[in-house]
C-alpha cells in the first residue's frame, strides 16, 4: 500500500452567513474484509467477529451474521453489531456500509449510538438481503468471494486524557485479601452420588463485612456475628467453587467472562438467586437466553 503524502495549501475561507455545523469533522475509517462470505456459517445464532478496532480512546468489534431471518419474510438478511469492547459507556456516531468492487457504496446507514457498559451493543438487524450480495450482476463480492464493509465513526473533537475513576480498580484489587480481610467463607461441595465426575472440592474465600453488608446482604446475613477483631466464618455446600469466586468477584465490582457465564449460567443464576445477587442473575440469565435454542423438547427444563 503506497502512504499519501498530504502537503498544506494556503487557502483562505470566508464564512457568509452561519457555516454548517458538519464544518471540521473528522471520520476515523476501518475496512473490514470478510473472505469467503457465501461459505460463512449461516445459523440464526452464529456471527463472525471482526479483530477490535480502537476510535476516540475505546476499543470496539463489529459482528456480521450472514444469514438472519427477518419475520415472516421468505429472504434472509445479513445483519451488522458493533460491539463496544472497553470498560464503562460510551457515544459513538457511524457510518456503516457495504461496497461493491468499485469501492462504491452501495448500501450505507449513519446512526448515533450510546453503550452502556462493556460488551453493549447495537444492532442493524436487517442492513441488506443476502441474496443481493451474493448476485455476481451487482458485482459486490470479489473473486475471492470477499465482502468488503467500511465502518466510519467521527472522531471526538475533546481528546484530553481524562483517567477512570479508580475505585473499581481498588475494590478488585483487595479481591480475596487475606490481610485485610474479616469474614471467610469454606465452601465445599460433595459429589452428589457415587461414580460422579464430579469430585469433592473445598475452597477458602476472604472477604470484607462492610462490602458484603453494602453490597450482598444476604451472603454477609450468612456470615453471622464475631467478636472484634475476629474473622468470621461461614459455611456453604449449596453453591460449587467456582461458581461462588464469580458470585463474590461480581460483588467487589468485577466482571463474569461471557465465555463463564454461557458456560455455566443456570449455576450462576440459582447462586445469585439465593443470595439476592439480582444484576448477575439478570447477567446470566441474557447469556443464557442467547445461548440456548428452546424446544418443545426441552421447555420444561429450562
Amino acid at each position: 500500500m503506497r502512504t499519501k503524502v498530504h502537503r498544506a495549501i494556503n487557502t483562505v475561507t470566508l464564512d457568509v452567513g452561519k457555516p454548517p455545523s458538519s464544518r471540521g469533522e473528522t471520520w476515523k475509517t476501518f475496512t473490514i474484509l470478510y473472505h469467503g462470505f457465501e461459505d460463512l456459517s449461516t445459523g440464526q445464532d452464529d456471527g463472525i467477529e471482526s479483530p477490535s478496532f480502537f476510535c476516540n480512546g475505546e476499543w470496539w468489534n463489529l459482528t456480521i451474521f450472514p444469514c438472519v431471518p427477518c419475520g415472516g419474510a421468505s429472504e434472509e438478511h445479513v445483519s451488522f453489531h458493533v460491539f463496544h469492547n472497553s470498560e464503562g459507556g460510551a457515544s459513538a456516531t457511524f457510518d456503516l456500509g457495504v461496497l461493491d468492487n468499485n469501492g462504491a457504496v452501495v448500501r450505507k446507514s449513519v446512526r448515533k449510538e450510546y453503550f452502556f457498559d462493556e460488551d453493549d451493543g447495537e444492532c442493524w438487524i436487517i442492513f441488506m438481503k443476502r441474496s443481493y450480495i451474493l448476485d455476481p450482476s451487482n458485482n459486490i463480492l470479489d473473486d475471492n468471494g470477499t465482502l468488503k464493509v467500511k465502518v466510519q465513526m467521527k472522531e471526538e473533537r475533546d481528546t484530553a486524557f481524562v483517567p477512570r475513576n479508580p475505585f473499581q480498580r481498588k475494590m478488585e484489587g483487595i479481591f480475596l485479601d487475606e490481610t485485610s480481610s474479616d469474614v471467610c467463607f469454606e465452601v465445599s461441595v460433595v459429589a452428589e452420588e457415587e461414580g460422579s465426575n464430579d469430585a469433592a472440592s473445598c475452597d477458602w474465600f476472604y472477604a470484607h463485612r462492610l462490602i458484603l453488608d453494602t453490597c450482598a446482604p444476604m451472603l454477609a446475613a450468612v456470615c453471622g456475628g464475631s467478636d472484634k477483631g475476629e474473622m468470621a466464618m461461614a459455611t456453604i455446600t449449596d453453591v460449587k467453587p467456582g461458581i461462588f469466586r464469580h458470585l463474590l468477584f461480581y460483588v467487589y465490582g468485577g466482571k463474569v467472562p461471557k465465555v463463564d457465564l454461557k458456560a455455566h449460567a443456570k449455576d450462576i443464576i440459582d447462586a445469585a438467586d439465593k443470595y439476592s445477587i439480582a444484576g448477575l442473575k439478570l447477567e446470566a440469565e441474557k447469556a443464557y437466553v442467547s445461548s440456548t435454542e428452546i424446544t418443545i423438547e426441552n421447555v420444561m427444563d429450562n
